[in-house]
């Protein structure tokens, strides 16, 4: 279950930077959005990762 979150993080990560060069030094609203909204999601993916790759080891 732990990898399954890390590869959400990893692929939203992917798709943020994918925004990058089309939000135009962040000037356009949208794909800064889209950027924005994408590391919340990586940030949640990778939190939860880690929490159950510790929480997996303990018993």
């Amino acid at each position: 279950m732990p990898y399954i979150y890390l590869i959400i993080a990893i692929s939203t990560e992917v798709i943020g930077s994918a925004f990058l060069k089309s939000s135009e030094g962040f000037s356009k609203f949208i794909p800064s959005f889209r950027i924005k909204l994408n590391k919340i999601r990586k940030l949640k993916g990778v939190k939860n990762a880690l929490y159950l790759f510790n929480n997996s080891h303990k018993y």
